[in-house]
Formats: structure tokens, sequence, C-alpha cells
């Protein structure tokens, strides 16, 4: 049974209304009024009368992944962050860790992303705060590595043509924060247990983030980083 239990009654039927939309693959047009017909029903309500309910659907969505329907973004804007937010501010360290499970909706919530910086507080940085709150955090530590893999796994997936560096910094100054961000990746799959499963990408990338500033500095004696790559390997 879904969390109909945590909503009031009227509310929560159109909660399990909107569930039997989505799940039976009813058109976008039908999911999507559904929805909106449960966030305009729940909207008059103050937070702390569906807490519970939303507060229960981050964890089955970023813990177990058993969610009873996908965390659209109006869903997670007008009604999970608002929760969410309540127990940022309170200091719940499980609250931070699903705010950073479900952070890649904030690009496109720039009231909510605000409000989170007014609190100091930088969306991607949100899983890392979560680790520091609750060092043995296994799950925020597995976001987390997921996270800087997907990133680091974008910035080196061009080579050998090169290294994918921030337009507005140089070359020296990225592979140095990407060397940072690939120690951060080795010390969380230690902390997980996961190392086997990430120690040769993070051997690849830690080659490459030595070589290409090295290579930068003298590009001109090569035909391309992948010359220099295979003069290196000689």
């Amino acid at each position: 049974m879904t969390q109909m239990h945590h909503l009031p009654e009227t509310v929560g039927q159109l909660w399990q209304d909107y569930i039997s939309i989505e799940t039976a693959g009813g058109a976008q047009a039908d999911r999507m009024a559904a929805l909106n017909a449960f966030l305009a029903a729940l909207k008059p309500y103050p937070v702390d009368v569906y807490r519970p309910w939303a507060i229960n659907l981050c964890r089955q969505a970023v813990d177990y992944h058993n969610e009873p329907v996908p965390i659209r973004l109006p869903l997670f804007r007008d009604a999970l962050f608002p929760a969410l937010l309540e127990g940022l501010k309170s200091g719940d360290a499980n609250c931070v860790r699903w705010m950073g499970g479900l952070s890649y909706h904030l690009s496109n919530c720039p009231r909510q992303t605000a409000q989170l910086q007014e609190m100091s507080i930088q969306p991607y940085d949100l899983l890392r705060l979560a680790i520091a709150k609750n060092p043995a955090d296994r799950i925020a530590m597995l976001l987390q590595i997921k996270v800087i893999h997907e990133w680091l796994s974008y910035v080196i997936h061009e080579i050998p043509s090169g290294i994918i560096c921030e337009p507005d910094k140089s070359v020296a100054e990225c592979c140095r924060e990407y060397s940072e961000d690939a120690h951060e990746l080795e010390d969380l799959a230690n902390r997980a247990g996961v190392i086997a499963d990430h120690a040769e990408f993070i051997s690849t990338c830690k080659y490459h983030f030595r070589h290409y500033p090295q290579y930068d500095q003298m590009r001109e004696q090569f035909n391309g980083y992948g010359d220099y790559l295979e003069r290196q390997d000689a």
C-alpha cells in the first residue's frame, strides 16, 4: 500500500488516482493533469500535515529506488522540496541525503535553489554535506560516487582528442580540480567498500590529469594529445 494514510482523505484519493494513471501508462497529458490535480489539492495544507508522506516517498526513491511513480519535477518542487527543506533547517542528515539524491531537479528550480543558497548550501554540495553530517552514511557515499564518476567520465570521454576543460579556467587549474575529484572518488569508494569497481577508472583519470597539463605546456611539439600519449607509452 502507498503512503495514502499520511495524507488527508481527499488528497490521498487524488494521489492514488495519479498513481493508477501513471502506472497504467496513460497519456502524458492525462498523467500531468492527475499530478497537477493532486498538487493543487495538497497546496492549501501546511507542510507538517503531509511531511510524513513526503519523507516516506523520498526514502523510497533515494534509498530503495522503489518509488510508486517517477519523481517528476512538479512533484519534487511543490511537495517534496518544502518537506525536505524543513528537515535541512532542523539539521536532519537523512533529509540532506534525500535532497542530494533528488538534486538533479534543482537546475530547473531557481527559487528553490535560491532558498538553499540563502542557507549557504549549493546543490552540488548536498551529498558531501550529508556525508559530513553522518560519516557512516553509505547510501550518500554511493550516490556521491555515482555523481563524481559520471562527471569525470564526461571530462575524459573525448580522449585521445583531449580533456574537456571549463572555458574560464586554465588546463592546469581544471586538471588540478579534476584530480581532487578523483581523490574524493577514491576515498569514498574505499570507505563504501566498492573500490574494486572503480580502481581502474580512478587510475586512468589520475594518469590523464597528470599528463594533460604537461602536454598542454608543449603541445606544439606533438600532433595532438594522442600523439603525446603514444610517445609516453613508447
